[in-house]
């Protein structure tokens, strides 16, 4: 069961959605798909060296994926 009150916004910050035009377009997903392995890396390299959590950590990875991707979408 998921939660939201009726009121709840569809869109904003936090809430957004993808573009449905681009669910299917193959170029967009294979972008995405190299963002994802990077991302991947990224957590793995993280995980095997003693990284300062204050600069560096998973929640500023998690973001920089999310911010990279909404790039993809809007262009």
């Amino acid at each position: 069961m998921k939660y939201a009150p009726n009121d709840a916004p569809y869109t904003e910050k936090g809430q957004w959605t993808w573009p449905l035009t681009q669910i299917e377009d193959q170029i967009t997903i294979d972008k995405i798909i190299k963002c994802g392995i990077q991302l991947q890396e990224d957590i793995k390299d993280q995980k095997d060296s003693n990284t300062d959590r204050e600069t560096n950590n998973l929640q500023l990875l998690w973001e920089s994926f999310k911010s990279e991707i909404k790039k993809i979408a809007i262009s």
